[in-house]
């Protein structure tokens, strides 16, 4: 690497004091001069450095804004090559969607299909707040006929071709996305370029559930699926039934006000929603359970299963994020982590010129969830840290799984690497943010503008392609796309928070 980056490394770290330690005494300079020269650029002999210049502490303010419109985060599922063919007992069918989630997009589908949701196959949930792309399948004898292709109002799909088996969860290959970061001013643009060089280096970045995980997550914070593993069925249907989030609409808003003004009359709430649409999947049956005499346990089995899966996975997800936090503290070091705010609290990820040398053997290494306590769960370093984290919290281990299974649910005993591969990463433009009105501009190349040089350079370096940071005067206000692809199951954001926080 030439010297031109290392002259915007130093700058960048110039910026970075100047903006964040303006306010604090002097005495600090000696602390930001050792963090400096302690960092690295690029790949050195044998020994792998993280090219980042991040602050310590968790990240409070973002250097981006993420998600500014659904355009700007774009995911396309991946199938396996030569699984769609010309003919086969299910029909497959290409959808994409915009501000709704999987689980309603398909009811939407099967209602247009004429089939029933549960023959809906699908390979993996896709967020709500973004541009999607994903397959679903149908089978063919059960349906109104084979359409071409159908539009509703905030999706629409086309016959793919045919399956020879349902798709069904990790079926696909993975995700390829295209993510466009806004509001940047030079000193995330100068982190951007540095931080993706970093990934190019080492391709990897922690396995987290990111924050879309936690939709079912309460509004004071908790989660109800605690609730229900400590047997207080009556909290977590109030929680399920009251609760709201802000963004909520202003319909579900209100019949959620009338349940908790009259919680436990439940005739009265039973008669109110028997006229209310936008009432929680089964929130009626419960009602009715309870104004008939039965008890909280007996209700919770009427309500949404769907929503109660979604609030254990959140919970499962929740503890397994604890694990590898654990994991990354024990092999890295505390003080060589970055803490990141997420929506169940905080993430760890490694930065500041750290040798990611000693992450080396957990890339190949896979955790298991928690569940019900069985072997191997149990004989495993992640299964004694859910006993001791779930004791510690209150509960009697992983034995307390069984509450959901008394409800019909039960979880499998899935695995997750501790980390995912990012492959095919590049910013593929950058310019002025073109809902500023100041227009776009391509900076994947070099070009001239004005006698400026553009902010960023691509050059192929073996198979992946490397961003280098050049120095220019990029002015604030500017955004830029990343374009990359994970495997299934892996979240996007875990990629934009390894970079910039």
């Amino acid at each position: 690497m030439a010297v031109c980056p290392y002259v915007a490394y130093i700058q960048c770290y110039l910026s970075l004091y100047s903006s964040f330690y303006s306010c604090v005494p002097i005495l600090y300079l000696p602390y930001f001069v050792s963090l400096l020269f302690d960092s690295r650029l690029f790949l050195e002999s044998k020994s792998v450095f993280i090219a980042c210049a991040h602050t310590r502490g968790v990240r409070h303010n973002p250097l981006y804004k993420l998600r500014s419109s659904p355009a700007d985060f774009i995911v396309e599922e991946i199938l396996p090559n030569g699984i769609i063919r010309e003919s086969g007992g299910y029909a497959v069918y290409r959808l994409k969607k915009e501000g709704i989630d999987t689980f309603g997009a398909i009811r939407i589908c099967a209602k247009h299909l004429g089939v029933n949701a549960r023959d809906v196959g699908y390979c993996g949930l896709k967020d709500r707040h973004a541009t999607t792309i994903q397959y679903i399948s149908v089978p063919v004898e059960k349906t109104r006929g084979v359409p071409l292709e159908v539009a509703d109002r905030n999706l629409s799909f086309e016959l793919a071709g045919y399956l020879e088996k349902p798709l069904e969860l990790g079926l696909h290959e993975g995700n390829r996305f295209e993510i466009t970061l806004r509001e940047l001013d030079q000193k995330a643009f100068d982190l951007l370029g540095f931080g993706v060089n970093a990934l190019c280096v080492f391709p990897y970045v922690p396995n987290y559930f990111d924050s879309q995980r936690f939709g079912a997550i309460r509004a004071t914070g908790g989660f109800v699926a605690a609730d229900i593993l400590k047997g207080d069925y009556a909290s977590a249907l109030r929680s399920l039934l009251t609760e709201y989030h802000r963004k909520d609409r202003r319909e579900v808003k209100e019949v959620k006000r009338f349940l908790a003004d009259h919680w436990g009359d439940w005739a009265l709430c039973e008669k109110f929603l028997s006229g209310k649409k936008a009432r929680s999947a089964g929130a009626l049956g419960v009602m009715r359970t309870l104004a008939a005499g039965g008890d909280f346990l007996s209700a919770l089995d009427k309500f949404d299963r769907e929503e109660l899966l979604m609030n254990l996975l959140a919970f499962q997800s929740f503890l397994w994020n604890e694990y590898l936090k654990r994991a990354l503290k024990e092999t890295f070091g505390k003080k060589r982590l970055r803490r990141v705010e997420y929506a169940a609290g905080e993430l760890y990820f490694p930065f500041d010129g750290g040798d990611v040398k000693p992450l080396e053997p957990l890339l190949e290494v896979s955790a298991y969830l928690p569940s019900m306590p069985h072997f191997p769960v149990t004989d495993t370093p992640e299964g004694r840290f859910y006993e001791e984290k779930l004791c510690a919290m209150g509960f009697t281990g992983l034995s307390s799984f069984a509450a959901f299974e008394r409800i019909g649910i039960k979880v499998g005993d899935a695995r997750r690497p501790l980390f995912t591969k990012v492959s095919e990463l590049c910013i593929t433009k950058s310019g002025k943010d073109a809902q500023s009105g100041r227009g776009e501009k391509s900076g994947a190349r070099m070009q001239e503008r004005r006698g400026e040089k553009v902010m960023w350079a691509a050059q192929e370096t073996q198979d992946i392609k490397m961003i280098n940071a050049v120095q220019s005067p990029v002015r604030p206000s500017h955004f830029a796309t990343l374009s990359f692809t994970l495997p299934p199951g892996a979240y996007a954001t875990n990629v934009i928070k390894a970079v910039l926080g």
